[in-house]
């Protein structure tokens, strides 16, 4: 069991295990505090208080898979997930890494993502459905590992 373990699959790729983990990611919007993942082999939990006021339906969320990209790969994805609508796919996993498949009409290109929590990079979580990512949330940078 691990990420994208609960739902149907028509592939032979193996999801991996979120490594666990607990750590707060640095809120500089408002005074409500961080944000707090907290990391099992098949779950995401997030606290973020962030959104408290502009999305309350968002200060509690979860997802199945996490993994962590730098920051300009952060912004990259977040505006090809909301301009651009790309389509997003996992074409394989290594041990610590993996590799997500972008593509929209006239554009297709390859992103690897980490695997392993390191504070300074952004979080990318999402639920995995087969190889296709669903319900993909760019998080903030990890600010302090707690645990």
């Amino acid at each position: 069991m691990g990420c994208g373990s609960s739902k149907p699959s028509t592939t032979t790729e193996t999801p991996w295990k979120n490594i666990p983990v607990k750590f707060e990611t640095k809120n500089t919007l408002n005074g409500y505090g961080n944000s707090v993942y907290t990391v099992t082999a098949e779950n995401v939990s997030r606290y973020a208080p962030i959104n408290k006021d502009r999305a309350p339906d968002q200060v509690n969320t979860s997802n199945e898979c996490i993994s962590y990209v730098d920051s300009a790969t952060a912004n990259h994805l977040l505006d090809e997930i909301h301009n651009k609508n790309a389509a997003m796919q996992l074409k394989s996993v290594s041990a610590d890494s993996a590799i997500i498949t972008v593509s929209r009409t006239g554009h297709k290109e390859e992103i690897n993502v980490s695997l392993k929590p390191e504070t300074g990079l952004n979080t990318f979580d999402f639920t995995l459905i087969g190889k296709t990512l669903r319900q993909r949330h760019i998080g903030h940078e990890v600010y302090k590992i707690l645990s």
